[in-house]
Order: structure tokens, then sequence, then C-alpha cells
């Protein structure tokens, strides 16, 4: 999951928007691992074409199956509360070594 760190005024969201993010997703699926010490940068053109910046933290979950109904209902939320058109939500299958 991609959570901006910033509003589109450029002003950070509240450090507490992360930690119930956190808890949540432990509650949820009993652990989650958070990139928090190198924030990534997002590029992309907007509906006018101009070149939009972002900066965002990284939320990893792996869990057993995939709870489509959650994260469904999760992302519209989190949408909400960061007040975002879109949350990029990626689900991959991996296999553990």
């Amino acid at each position: 999951m991609l959570l901006p760190l910033y509003d589109a005024a450029g002003k950070p969201f509240p450090a507490g928007y992360y930690q119930r993010v956190k808890d949540k997703l432990v509650k949820e699926f009993g652990g989650v691992t958070v990139y928090t010490q190198s924030p990534a940068s997002g590029l992309w053109k907007d509906d006018d074409q101009n070149i939009v910046k972002d900066r965002i933290i990284i939320y990893e979950v792996m869990a057993g199956r995939s709870d489509q109904a959650f994260w469904h209902k999760y992302k519209k939320q989190l949408q909400s509360k960061f007040n975002q058109d879109e949350i990029i939500i990626r689900q991959l299958e991996v296999g553990l070594l």
C-alpha cells in the first residue's frame, strides 16, 4: 500500500494517521512492515499533463489469503481519510523459500 506524506497543499498528514494504519494492519493480519526511513518519491502526469510529485510511505502485509472485501472497504476509508482520488494497494502472489 502506498500512502502519501503530504496533502495537495503540501501540508504533512498527522503522524496519528500512519499509526492507526499500522495498528489496523497488525490487528487484521498479525503484522506489517512499514518503509519509513527513506520515503519514496513518485511522479505522474495529471489530467492537464502537469507533472505531479508525491512522497509516500510503503506498507507491506503478508497474508495466507486475500480478503478482497476488507481491502476494497479499507481502500475507500483511506482515500477519504487522506483526501485522495486513488490510494494504490497492490496484491502480489509470493512464494517463500
